[in-house]
């Protein structure tokens, strides 16, 4: 098992993406290895430094209620004309897709429903009163 330091910068960051790559291309079957493996084990550590670090410095915002429904419509071969017993209308779906449409809360159980998406991910967020 290589030395394995803290990733403190960008190029740590690919130095220890690079040695993920080479751990996967070099033993295929690394997964299967578990606990206790040398590779396993390095490859886990190292996995966990390289989310950490991109969890810090490269965040991804939440997905938009329109993202959670696109992706799952996705998920499930779904277009835009099978959400319209969940939304009322072709247009509110077409709205709501761009983002121009808020869902309400019976679409969101309709949605949760047809799409398995938790209704907190498809309601307006409460805004924080000014403290």
């Amino acid at each position: 098992m290589a030395k394995i330091t803290a990733i403190n910068n960008d190029a740590d960051l690919t130095a220890a993406v690079a040695r993920v790559d080479e751990l996967f291309k070099t033993y295929p079957n690394i997964l299967e290895s578990g606990p206790g493996n040398p590779e396993y084990d390095e490859l886990n550590a190292l996995s966990d430094l390289v989310i950490e670090y991109e969890d810090i410095h490269y965040p991804m915002p939440a997905p938009s209620p329109a993202g959670f429904i696109k992706f799952s419509m996705e998920q499930r071969n779904l277009n835009e004309a099978d959400l319209v017993p969940a939304m009322g209308s072709r247009e509110t779906v077409d709205e709501a897709l761009a983002g121009r449409q808020n869902i309400t809360p019976e679409m969101a159980q309709a949605l949760y429903e047809l799409l398995d998406i938790d209704v907190r991910d498809l309601l307006p967020k409460p805004v924080a009163p000014n403290s």
